[in-house]
Formats: structure tokens, C-alpha cells, sequence
């Protein structure tokens, strides 16, 4: 929420341009959440800014555990887990469970001392104090049109092949099926294990896709 910081973490100045977006997408009735990643000592001191500015605007806040995918391979010296954010927030608000989704936990922030619901809801996806792996149906495409069935895997499977030179609609769906059959366990088994990360997933999160 902070212009400098925002610069810092991303390399560009466009935090008014995010906003504006968020802002632009709300106008328009569209149904929206904010994700948010706290890293230590560099935005924690931020939690009650985040959470205001999604009260404000009425908008889900969603905060995500740092995961130690490809590229940062010091990620425990920044993971801030969902119990300290929790921690924090309860410090200035109350937080009742409102329902468990496949991958998140989701509350209703609510002023402390007070009988009426605000309306606001936060959601927690915590996939490393808390894995959820065993009901996670996500699958992602990458931006070079690869499939990827779990961020902790350190495979892929190509697509392109069924898009060119032509579309061959349903050799693609049937690749699809068959592929998604070979999501494998994800973090849950390298918490299980006591695996370490040092040969762990290949991926940048900055290059995937939804």
C-alpha cells in the first residue's frame, strides 16, 4: 500500500494504476479478490493498511503464504504464516469462521465489541502451515502453453502440439483428461517427509498463469 514500497518489490511505480484497476473493476459490479503475500520485514507492517483498504471498498482479501517455488530459495527468512497474521489482526479486530473452501479459509472481519456483521471477509490460503492438497483441483497453463498440475511439481506437459498448426479439439480435451489423472500428492508430501527444496519446483510464479 506504500508507493516506494510497492516500487521495490515489483520494479515499477504503478501502485495508483493497481488501484485504479481494482477500483474500475469494482464499478463494474465484477466479483473480485485481492490477493495479498506478507513477507517479513518487508510488508508486515502493512496487514492493517491491507485490510482497511479491502473494508473500505468492500472487496475479499485473500492472504497467501509465501511458498518456496523456483527462484527464491531463501523463502523461510520472509514467510510469515497464517497464525501471525491472524495474530495480528485480532489485535485491533475480532475474525469469525465463515466457511471452509477447497483451498481457503474464510472469516468475517468484525469491529471488536460489536453484535453486527460487517460484511467483510478475509480468506487465508496457507498451503505451508496448512496444506490443503488433498482437495486442491487447480491445474494452471503456463504463458508458453504448458499444463501444470501442481505448483510443487517439477513437470509439464505441452499443449502446443493440439493448437498447431490447427485445432484438434478433441485429441486436446482427451490429452487433457488424461493428463489431470497425473496430479501428483503436492507439498503435503514433502511436509510429510521432511523433504528440503533444494531441487524443488522449476517454476517462477511470475510466469504462470491462472
Amino acid at each position: 500500500m506504500k508507493k516506494e514500497k510497492f516500487k521495490k518489490i515489483t520494479g515499477f511505480d504503478l501502485l495508483s494504476k493497481v488501484i485504479e484497476g481494482i477500483d474500475y473493476a469494482l464499478s463494474l459490479s465484477m466479483p473480485l479478490k485481492v490477493n495479498t503475500v506478507i513477507l517479513k520485514e518487508v510488508n508486515d507492517d502493512e496487514i492493517f493498511d491491507l485490510v482497511d483498504f479491502a473494508r473500505e471498498r468492500k472487496v475479499e482479501l485473500r492472504f497467501i503464504e509465501y511458498m518456496p517455488l523456483g527462484g527464491n530459495s531463501d523463502w523461510e527468512r520472509y514467510f510469515v504464516s497464517e497464525k501471525e497474521i491472524k495474530e495480528k489482526i485480532k489485535e485491533r479486530y475480532e475474525l469469525l469462521p465463515l466457511r471452509k473452501e477447497k483451498i481457503a479459509g474464510v472469516y468475517e472481519v468484525r469491529e471488536k465489541e460489536t453484535p453486527f456483521s460487517s460484511g467483510q471477509k478475509i480468506g487465508f490460503i496457507s498451503t505451508i502451515s496448512n496444506p490443503f492438497c488433498n482437495s486442491c483441483s487447480r491445474i494452471r497453463i503456463t504463458s508458453d502453453g504448458k499444463i501444470v498440475l501442481c505448483l510443487f511439481d517439477k513437470k509439464s506437459y505441452d499443449i502446443k502440439a493440439f493448437l498447431r498448426p490447427f485445432i484438434r479439439e478433441e485429441e486436446l480435451f482427451n490429452f487433457i483428461r488424461e493428463t489431470v489423472k497425473l496430479k501428483p500428492e503436492g507439498y503435503i508430501k514433502y511436509k510429510r517427509e521432511s523433504l528440503t527444496f533444494e531441487e524443488n519446483s522449476f517454476l517462477v510464479m511470475r510466469k504462470m498463469g491462472g
